[in-house]
């Protein structure tokens, strides 16, 4: 079974912090994670950050040298509480490491209380030529026997990782979720106890900041703990969406309940929730900007329904808060890691190059997945130069930022990221987005973009081209058209000329607009694909694309043309079709 890096607590004297540092990089090179007191941030209490980091660490360094046994009291809080975890680990478990960085002694220093004493623990001798391999071989023999424990005590059952939907709980979620879901652990099980304590919680960003990972937390959590709701999941996506007609269509999809179709929605609602059953089940309003708009569609509070909300805006103290921060440098250099492939060594060629892009970045989860796959696509690009890349493209971004917000790092970092992939576009595909981003915020039809693009979809394609292999049928049409033309004082002549000249050429334009959506747009995770034939832009992408609109040739024709489309699917009546939903005047 996968396991998680381990973090590794770093205790040390000032005196030796260089020589921690270099120890601090190697273990980060060896894809450990871990921590001294340089990782707290500015404004947190040490003492605090501190027995934090220690609390949730998996192993603890005493790094000893000759000058740190001689000061007095260098170690007693550290180590006292690093005795009191290992007090509490099963005999021969490797947690305390003591660590000489030179040829010293290993000093007496007791934990009384728990009769511990430090030169009773096997020391290493990190400072000759194999101490950090002898280090290594430590932390993965006790890791390996961790592996084994916890597999003996689940068996033969699946880890709740990286899992599907199950098919025997009611489920409308159709997004898999991220195979690089880095650094989040910890907020999985604090959403999960909140969910245990009360009925509904919420997701948000302390600053309101998109691109975070509200939703990916969200769609993790509903797959890692999907076996705890039986009664089902019920995925909502709020943002320009009937959330009312969301809830009653998944009742009679996913749980086969009969709302009556003669009554408001509101009685609907009523009804479903009603007869939802009594196991638990899990609701996520997903994107939501005011609170006060899904009150209406609130399930009753019933022990079995557990909510989670998804916001850039911060809950009301009736409901519980998850903030959700950026990502450390250590999951964001992880993050980097896992999208670029074990055999890819810039990260580890240039270190410092790579924790000064995660900075600049923010630490934010979207530009930190957007400039990785920049780099897995450039394989000759080194860090040194795409950072200077991006700070070049500093200003150009800063029009994205909404107004107050141009000190947030993180937001024109991923400004700048997008730049760079703008950058990779042909002129084409950047039209394209551009096209895009004046859909709604929520998913849409392929079909209408066709339509935009090509004045038909595919549908009607194929019912053309199954009209053609029935030759009896495509006669008979051929005799209705030429008499509906003779009527309408138009000429007869060249139409099935004209016609098979139509086809050829709607398809292979439907086949071009194809690639460069596959080929493109989705292969740079610009644009995601949610459904079997629904598509949707990022909401961050979406509003760089309408930023670009603004100086992109055609787009008032792109835009008279889409408002003309959008109004022919609101109409109710359509005109006039033959032959099962075929068009009588296809060009």
């Amino acid at each position: 079974m996968p396991q998680n890096p381990p973090q590794i607590f770093l205790a040390h004297a000032n005196e030796d912090k260089e020589m921690v540092r270099e120890l601090y990089n190697k273990l980060v090179e060896a894809g450990y994670n871990p921590w001294w007191e340089e990782d707290i941030m500015a404004g947190l209490k040490r003492k605090d950050a501190m027995i934090k980091a220690l609390g949730n660490s998996d192993f603890f360094l005493a790094c000893l040298s000759s000058t740190s046994i001689k000061q007095q009291g260098y170690f007693q809080a550290q180590f006292k509480m690093a005795m009191q975890r290992l007090a509490e680990f099963p005999p021969q478990t490797i947690y305390l490491i003591p660590l000489k960085l030179d040829d010293c002694d290993i000093p007496e220093l007791r934990a009384s209380d728990y009769g511990l004493n430090l030169r009773e623990l096997q020391w290493l001798d990190y400072w000759k030529p194999n101490g950090f391999d002898k280090l290594v071989e430590s932390i993965e023999y006790q890791r390996g026997n961790q592996a084994d424990e916890q597999s003996n005590d689940i068996g033969s059952a699946t880890s709740r990782k990286s899992k599907s939907p199950s098919k025997s709980i009611p489920s409308n979620l159709n997004k898999q979720g991220s195979s690089h879901f880095i650094g989040r652990d910890d907020k999985l099980k604090e959403l999960h106890e909140l969910l245990q304590q009360e009925n509904k919680a919420a997701i948000c960003a302390v600053s309101g900041m998109g691109g975070i990972g509200k939703t990916e937390l969200a769609v993790q959590y509903a797959l890692q703990y999907q076996e705890e709701y039986t009664g089902g999941i019920c995925w909502l996506q709020v943002r320009g969406a009937d959330i009312g007609t969301q809830i009653v269509n998944y009742g009679r999809a996913y749980l086969g309940l009969t709302p009556p179709d003669d009554q408001e929605l509101m009685v609907q609602l009523g009804y479903c929730w009603s007869n939802w059953g009594q196991e638990n089940t899990l609701i996520v309003f997903d994107d939501i900007d005011d609170y006060k708009a899904i009150n209406d569609y609130l399930p009753p509070s019933q022990p079995q329904f557990k909510v989670v909300m998804t916001s850039r805006v911060k809950p009301g103290s009736n409901i519980r808060p998850l903030n959700l921060n950026v990502l450390s440098e250590n999951d964001s250099l992880q993050l980097l890691r896992s999208i670029l492939g074990e055999d890819d060594k810039r990260i580890d060629e240039d270190l410092e190059g790579a924790k000064a892009l995660c900075e600049w970045l923010g630490y934010l989860p979207l530009g930190l997945e957007l400039v990785a796959r920049h780099l897995k696509e450039h394989s000759s690009l080194s860090i040194k130069k795409l950072q200077r890349r991006l700070e070049k493209k500093k200003l150009e971004a800063a029009p994205l930022l909404k107004e107050g917000q141009s000190d947030m790092t993180g937001q024109l970092g991923v400004a700048s990221a997008f730049e760079l992939t703008w950058e990779d576009l042909d002129t084409e595909i950047k039209s394209l987005g551009c096209f895009l981003s004046l859909f709604a915020p929520v998913s849409f039809e392929w079909s209408w973009v066709q339509q935009c693009y090509v004045n038909t979809d595919e549908s009607t394609i194929e019912a053309w081209n199954d009209l053609r292999d029935d030759n009896d049928k495509y006669q008979n049409y051929l005799e209705d058209i030429s008499e509906q033309l003779k009527q309408d004082g138009q000429t007869v002549d060249g139409f099935e000329e004209n016609l098979e000249e139509w086809l050829e050429q709607s398809e292979e334009q439907i086949e071009q607009l194809e690639t460069e959506r596959d080929s493109h747009l989705i292969k740079r995770h610009l644009l995601e694909k949610v459904g079997e034939t629904e598509y949707k832009l990022h909401p961050l992408i979406r509003q760089f694309f309408q930023v670009k609109s603004e100086k992109m040739d055609g787009m008032d024709d792109a835009r008279r043309k889409f408002c003309a489309v959008m109004l022919e699917k609101a109409k109710i009546s359509q005109s006039t079709r033959l032959n099962g939903g075929i068009s009588m005047y296809p060009y």
